[in-house]
């Protein structure tokens, strides 16, 4: 499965106000399950892992802004002319979700020395819920974390 089958499947799911949230956490978590990945939380958020003592996480959020009055295409589809990519969250941030689903897939991950941690979080858009749920349940984040979340090309640290 290519990164954009993979986006196209996200893009379905409305995550607008988080409304169909649990169905792409199943996706993910369909998706990461036959690669080793095992579930450490599934709630509003999902936290899954593979190998020992993680040093590499991703972070994700599932949510997207409300499409505006007057979008051309239907938002939960993806279309691809010339370039560019269109569809309700391919930029932030289920397209950064999906590149890291299929990077994961190409990754012999049993020659692993140290886990991969996966998070996606929820309400992300508006009051950052999911991340602040996560930060107090006292999770152990690895020690690097790549956030797919557009920057401008610019590496925040």
């Amino acid at each position: 499965m290519s990164e954009i089958d993979i986006l196209k499947a996200l893009v379905k799911y409305n995550t607008v106000e988080d409304k169909e949230n649990q169905k792409i956490l199943t996706y993910i978590e369909d998706y990461l399950k036959p690669l080793g990945f095992t579930i450490q939380k599934k709630e509003k958020y999902l936290i899954m892992s593979i190998g020992r003592k993680p040093i590499l996480g991703f972070i994700g959020h599932s949510d997207t802004v409300n499409y505006i009055k007057g979008w051309s295409i239907n938002p939960f589809d993806v279309k691809v002319k010339e370039d560019n990519i269109y569809g309700l969250g391919v930029c932030d941030m289920k397209g950064g979700i999906a590149a890291f689903l299929q990077a994961l897939a190409e990754i012999d991950l049993n020659t692993l020395k140290r886990g991969i941690k996966v998070y996606i979080t929820y309400d992300e858009e508006i009051a950052f819920s999911g991340i602040k749920e996560i930060l107090k349940s006292h999770e152990q984040f690895p020690e690097y974390i790549i956030v797919g979340e557009p920057t401008d090309n610019q590496i925040i640290c």
